[in-house]
């Protein structure tokens, strides 16, 4: 963070107070646009190399229905964490065949969007034993774990022993076993070693894969998951991410001229694409203090409901003051922790990073209640992942642009009857 305060990432403060009277508040902002530049450039830049890779959009980083299509204008194939995101995307528009379903879960009825065209990335022995007995003599993608993994903090290292994702690499004879069982191809392996990992660390799963394809004669595509790290702050050193895809799509021409095959990269950039396009815009509805030991905070009217992934992984947004007039106090910023809405321990959004525990504060204008906040970097696992309806809150709406100053809705802001349109009362004759 910086001293002097953070900065707007790519609204205006007109724009700030022009969004919060017309649309209310808390509200969601997308640049639609800017996502769509963002797969643009990484792809220009990577294609430098040889053999560029796919791009899949992770689609629980964001769900919305124009930002799929967004994406897929754009050139994106798609990544599903579930059997109902898979069928989300394809109600939205989404051709089945685009879909590459990484899950935890394959739910009841997952055989059916397969039968479209969707493909499956079997993430455990049951799953290919599941997916072998349903489509014997077709081709399945595999997810590895290669025994390490990588991410911004424990919570979001996917890879490792203390992992529950993918097949542990030591049973590797379990895979041909079940792949003869069922005359089943392997056509990709997958691997995704955690958010926020060490590009080295990610080179080294690049490199346990490539040493399988001796054991997987049919693959023909490579995929290295995503986990892309952004800059928090404005004062950060950027990530040269295009240079690391770039090398491993270079890598994987030199292996592909060793095996005498063409392979392809897939990566699921995820929050590279999303993260800084989005803006929560928020009201300032109370400030207190505990003491000359204690802290200065401000209180949003959003919190867990909107962005849970500050206390859940103790990763903090740039939050930043917009006064409702042009302030007299502009450059007296002071440092503050700044709180959600939720009457729960924990809802707080300047997270000291990677330190669960500790009460981070961050330097900014000293709001008052009625000034509007922005809480940046929440384009992507921010609305997908909060915990929505706690308290009883409606969900936030969702604006978006195209990047030419014109808003306009894609999810209306919920009511209490959304909250609770599928509760049902007791039935007649049953004690309360």
């Amino acid at each position: 963070m910086v001293r002097d305060g953070n900065k707007l990432a790519w609204l205006n403060e007109d724009q700030v107070r022009h969004l919060a009277n017309r649309y209310g508040t808390p509200v969601f902002v997308y640049n639609l646009g800017a996502m769509a530049r963002s797969v643009e450039d990484l792809s220009r830049q990577v294609n430098k190399a040889i053999n560029g890779p796919t791009i899949r959009h992770s689609i629980k980083a964001n769900p919305l229905m124009s930002v799929l299509a967004t994406f897929d204008k754009a050139g994106c194939l798609f990544d599903a964490s579930s059997i109902w995101e898979a069928k989300r995307a394809i109600q939205a528009g989404i051709s089945p065949r685009k879909i590459l379903v990484t899950a935890q879960e394959l739910t009841e009825g997952w055989q059916n969007i397969v039968a479209l065209g969707v493909e499956i990335d079997a993430g455990s022995l049951k799953q290919l034993d599941d997916y072998g007995q349903a489509f014997p003599n077709t081709s399945v993608s595999i997810r590895l774990n290669p025994g390490f993994g990588s991410g911004m903090v424990q919570r979001l290292t996917s890879g490792g022993s203390q992992s529950s994702f993918g097949i542990w690499h030591e049973y590797i004879h379990e895979v041909i076993r079940i792949s003869k069982k069922h005359q089943l191809s392997i056509t990709r392996l997958h691997s995704h070693i955690g958010s926020g990992h060490d590009s080295k660390v990610w080179e080294q799963a690049q490199q346990f894969l490539c040493n399988l394809l001796d054991l997987f004669p049919e693959v023909v595509t490579v995929n290295m998951g995503g986990g892309y790290r952004i800059p928090t702050f404005a004062n950060e050193p950027p990530f040269n991410h295009e240079k690391v895809i770039g090398d491993a799509c270079e890598f994987l021409h030199r292996i592909s001229n060793f095996f005498g095959r063409k392979l392809n990269l897939e990566v699921e950039p995820g929050t590279y694409l999303t993260g800084n396009h989005g803006s929560l815009i928020c009201h300032c509805i109370d400030t207190g203090a505990t003491g000359s030991d204690g802290i200065e905070y401000l209180k949003l009217n959003a919190g867990l409901t909107e962005i849970a992934r500050t206390s859940l992984y103790a990763t903090p947004h740039p939050v930043v003051g917009v006064p409702r007039i042009e302030p007299e106090k502009r450059n007296q910023v002071r440092e503050m922790a700044v709180f959600g809405h939720c009457c729960i321990a924990g809802d707080l959004i300047t997270q000291s990073p990677g330190e669960f525990s500790a009460i981070g504060k961050q330097w900014i204008y000293p709001c008052s209640a009625g000034d509007l906040i922005v809480v940046e970097r929440a384009g992507g696992y921010c609305d997908s992942m909060s915990l929505k309806h706690f308290n009883s809150y409606p969900a936030a709406s969702v604006i978006a642009t195209q990047g030419n100053n014109e808003f306009f809705v894609i999810r209306d802001r919920e009511s209490l009857s959304d909250v609770t349109r599928h509760e049902l009362p007791l039935p007649s004759g049953c004690n309360s």
